[in-house]
């Protein structure tokens, strides 16, 4: 991508820059070709999907920084890593999730 350049060295009016996408679905390629060729070379890394072990992990990490020790309890951790699973493989559904219950919980209480 080029990015016009208004710094004192004239002998450079266009300075370009990489750009990085990442995304679950390489719908990319189905672009127009004339914003494709702007943003060559283009490769694509692919990854696999969390198993629900995986899962459980992150959100483990995500408890351990967002809530108190002892809030949230493994058998939640598990049912969100299942239930994320089920719903595509996608980490941000568990967090999503954990945050409403977090707001939830404040709003009424139960967090103290």
């Amino acid at each position: 991508m080029r990015i016009p350049f208004s710094g004192k060295r004239k002998s450079c009016s266009w300075i370009t820059y990489p750009t990085i996408s990442l995304t679950g679905r390489f719908a990319f390629m189905n672009v127009d070709p004339k914003i494709k060729s702007s943003l060559r070379p283009v490769e694509e890394i692919p990854y696999r999907a969390y198993t629900v072990e995986q899962m459980k992990e992150i959100i483990q990490m995500g408890v351990e920084f967002a809530f108190q020790k002892g809030v949230v309890d493994e058998e939640a951790i598990g049912y969100l890593a299942k239930v994320a699973c089920e719903m595509g493989r996608d980490v941000r559904i568990a967090r999503e999730t954990l945050l409403r219950a977090g707001e939830l919980a404040k709003r009424d209480g139960s967090l103290g």
